[in-house]
């Protein structure tokens, strides 16, 4: 059981190709999971925001109700 304990790590020579792959990937779902939902998200909020008009009633998201003037 100790063997493996005392095993020496072994010695090698420089990063392994799969860490590489490993980081790109964390990158990729970063990007689906946190980065592209929220531009998505404003870009929503900009549209709505152009298209409200005068006389429009709307609920904020605390609930507020009101009209634009």
């Amino acid at each position: 059981m100790f063997q493996i304990l005392l095993m020496a790590p072994p010695q090698g020579g420089g990063a392994d190709w799969t860490t590489f792959v490993f980081l790109i990937g964390i990158f990729v779902i970063m990007y689906f999971f946190m980065i592209r939902p929220q531009a998505k998200k404003q870009k929503d909020q900009k549209n709505f925001i152009e298209q409200i008009q005068k006389g429009q009633k709307i609920v904020t998201v605390s609930g507020v109700h009101g009209k634009i003037s």
